[in-house]
């Protein structure tokens, strides 16, 4: 099958979406690859994948794959001396006069107990608690939808996943499961899709400073430093303390500032020529969607 990751835009898709914090991420992604590849093939003297192939095995894995770590089997005492234990250490309790002898037995049966309960996951084979990545044919077949209450279990004793979700869905509706609080960025790096209203949206901007409108701050001199807005008009601690910082610690000079890029920026999305080829629609839903993140920052603040 063919993928819609960020990487498989092209060069002129990727600069459609008119988001350089993307465009940066996606040729940092391809020039991993391209030394993962390298050193693969040095290692591989016959056979070794092409550059396409491997491409391919790659997007497999950055779509389909889920992590985690392992549940492990529990290795319990075994049945019948856990039976043989506790039945004696009661018959014992009751039965003897001597206090002590009441007193070890009842903590032996105590600790039979505690131990079958309370003893941490193990494993023979050494795999138990493993961070471990694997393909869920059923499971992956499952749309992402951030506001889903959903888990993948793994139950160690029997080797099975189980997905669970929280909450009852009603008959006939669409099930869905969440990958977590992704950001549109993440989801079109990683997945190759776009969540329309995604709650978990921010917009990233690669050099904040540097996109405040001449004279409103009070230096001369910026680093340059990307700044990551949310739909609340909050930016990110060190941001949102630079451009403070670089409107002399006036509030309210740095809103207006950040208003002033925020403005800026809706202005030459909507200006930019909308893309074209089967990826049209894919690039348009995600402009669209940093697009909703500006004006909804820009009411809050």
């Amino acid at each position: 099958r063919e993928f819609t990751r960020a990487s498989g835009l092209g060069e002129a898709g990727v600069r459609a979406l008119q988001y350089p914090s993307l465009e940066r991420a996606v040729k940092d992604e391809q020039a991993a690859a391209r030394g993962w590849l390298a050193k693969l093939q040095k290692e591989v003297k016959t056979d070794a994948p092409s550059a396409a192939e491997f491409g391919w095995a790659l997007d497999c894995v950055y779509s389909r794959a889920f992590s985690g770590k392992l549940g492990a089997p529990v290795q319990q005492t075994p049945l019948a001396a856990r039976a043989a234990i506790v039945g004696g250490g009661l018959f014992v309790m009751a039965t003897a006069e001597e206090q002590y002898l009441k007193f070890a037995a009842g903590a032996c049966v105590a600790a039979t107990v505690a131990y079958d309960v309370l003893v941490p996951e193990s494993s023979d084979d050494g795999e138990a608690g493993k961070f471990c990545y694997g393909l869920f044919p059923m499971i992956d077949a499952i749309n992402h939808r951030t506001k889903d209450a959903t888990r993948i279990e793994h139950d160690g004793n029997t080797d099975r996943f189980t997905l669970r979700a929280d909450g009852a869905a009603a008959a006939g509706a669409e099930y869905f499961h969440s990958y977590g609080a992704l950001t549109n960025d993440d989801l079109l790096l990683g997945y190759g899709f776009v969540e329309a209203a995604n709650p978990a949206d921010v917009y990233v901007f690669a050099d904040l400073l540097r996109r405040v409108p001449k004279g409103m701050l009070s230096t001369k001199s910026v680093q340059s430093l990307p700044g990551t807005l949310r739909r609340d008009g909050q930016l990110d601690p060190t941001a949102d303390g630079a451009l403070l910082q670089a409107c002399g610690g006036d509030r309210g000079a740095a809103t207006v500032a950040l208003l002033a890029v925020i403005d800026a920026t809706l202005e030459q999305s909507s200006a930019a020529e909308g893309a074209k080829g089967p990826s049209a629609g894919l690039i348009a839903a995600f402009r669209a969607e940093k697009r909703s993140v500006l004006e909804a920052a820009r009411a809050a603040l």
